[in-house]
């Protein structure tokens, strides 16, 4: 490998040419009519019927101020508007970079970084009886078979019973028992937060942390359960215990006092509301250290230093991509986003980052990357990346979502084993699980229908990096 490049080699900037070509400008194209001659030149190649839906809706978001453009690529203008935002792994025209080009410090190389050996706390097999089976893109995988519900109550088990040492408790199944049925000696309305939850401490000591269900959309309760059941099925040990439970109103309300988000909880016939009731982590959350350039920790390929990271919050990558293409329309160098490829704090934290792109692609959850790495956190100062948070998961309407499409287009280094459990997962058999909850169904038809169809893109693009890198794609 030739010797890394000097800091002012590291800084140089792509040429205007080169950073148009990553924003899809090479091409001219032709005003769109009510649209601004920039807006018209960022829009990608396109049928016609769908250059007029997505001028309208450009149109519209500039009129009313739309702060993310993310928002107006909910509205289904994909895959074309995908490739104009995909500022940050276009194959075709982005400028040939070497790795040599990119200087590490210290002096330790992203290969030799991913060929380091990992200590993991998480050790899933896959079934017994069940191999792993290999995913063409130009194939479907094969349907799964119905065997039954399953069930993770009582066990520190995944759903398949691929052992693995809890991150959170000795003995999870004490913890799954005491949520579930342990009175409640005290009740505190939780701190912060669109939705309202509350802190409840048990009769046995344990304390854990209720969302119960409500109007507002990110107090999903239902997807908090159903992420625990999904996490567990992939042997990954990250998602904290939780059980679906059912308490009543009377109790929780006098804690609320007059919160204005007391008429948005759902009160059941009974007086009972259901939620979701989440373990209490006794050690401290501390947000993940994720320096500038980090994304290289999870590709093959170098992370270009002018690319938009799409592990950010909405807001800020709309308008990152905003700014992007002012610079290119204006002609000028595109903006350096870091200089040097960072080091991370520990060896597992990049395999850490790949498990949680995968899983928050699985659980349609796009509200993972925020300010400060809120809801991106470990147990303890550089302890290990847990998946906490997970309310805006399997949301209802589309089952793709292109803001998570373009979170899962840059990664191209994986954890064998996690894609190995995701190969061998049973999408029907934990949809019988799912729908077998206390507290009712946690996910309908069609979002089971969701999990099987992004397991399906998920596998197709690990694939679809095998293909190109080999063996290099499984670095952990």
């Amino acid at each position: 490998m030739s010797a890394p490049a000097s800091v002012s080699e590291s800084r140089r900037e792509p040429p205007p040419e080169a950073a148009a070509a990553l924003l899809g400008e090479l091409e001219p194209k032709p005003r769109q009519p009510g649209l601004p001659a920039a807006a018209a030149r960022c829009l990608p190649a396109q049928s016609a019927p769908a250059k007029r839906f997505a001028s309208l809706a450009l149109a519209c978001a500039a009129a009313l101020g739309i702060g993310w453009l993310g928002h107006a690529i909910e509205l289904g203008w994909q895959p074309g508007i995908v490739r104009a935002l995909d500022i940050s792994v276009s194959e075709k025209t982005r400028p040939e970079t070497s790795r040599a080009d990119l200087k590490v410090v210290p002096q330790t190389s992203l290969v030799t970084l991913a060929g380091s050996p990992e200590t993991s706390l998480v050790t899933p097999a896959p079934p017994s009886g069940q191999p792993p089976v290999d995913v063409k893109p130009s194939a479907n995988p094969p349907e799964p078979t119905v065997s039954g519900p399953i069930s993770v109550q009582g066990t520190t088990q995944g759903i398949y019973n691929a052992p693995f040492v809890s991150l959170f408790q000795a003995s999870e199944s004490v913890v799954l028992e005491a949520l579930r049925s342990q009175p409640i000696s005290r009740i505190k309305m939780g701190s912060g937060g669109r939705s309202l939850a509350f802190k409840l401490t048990l009769a046995d000591g344990t304390r854990g942390y209720y969302k119960p269900e409500q109007t507002v959309s990110s107090a999903n309760w239902k997807a908090e359960v159903a992420a625990f059941y999904l996490d567990r099925a992939l042997g990954l040990g990250r998602v904290p215990p939780v059980v679906s439970r059912a308490i009543p109103w009377s109790q929780l309300s006098p804690a609320a006092e007059s919160d204005r988000r007391v008429s948005e909880v759902v009160v059941q016939k009974n007086g009972k509301v259901r939620g979701a009731f989440i373990y209490w982590l006794p050690q401290k959350l501390v947000p993940a250290t994720t320096p500038g350039g980090w994304e290289n920790w999870v590709r093959v390929e170098p992370f270009a230093r002018w690319s938009i990271s799409p592990y950010q919050s909405s807001a800020a990558f709309g308008a990152a991509l905003r700014t992007a293409r002012a610079e290119v329309v204006a002609g000028r160098q595109a903006h350096s986003h870091y200089d040097e490829v960072p080091t991370p704090l520990r060896a597992e934290l990049p395999a850490e980052l790949s498990d949680v792109i995968v899983f928050d692609y699985l659980t349609l959850n796009y509200d993972r990357w925020g300010g400060d790495n809120t809801n991106v956190l470990t147990l303890g100062k550089d302890g290990p990346l847990i998946f906490l948070d997970n309310g805006d998961a399997f949301s209802a309407g589309r089952a793709r979502r292109a803001l998570l499409d373009a979170r899962l287009k840059p990664l191209q280094r994986f954890r064998k084993r996690t894609i190995d459990a995701l190969k061998a997962l049973d999408v029907t058999r934990l949809g019988e699980t799912l729908a077998h909850d206390a507290q009712g169904p946690l996910l309908d038809a069609r979002g089971i229908a969701g999990l099987a169809l992004r397991r399906k893109i998920v596998l197709e693009h690990v694939a679809a990096q095998a293909r190109r890198f080999g063996d290099a794609v499984y670095a952990w």
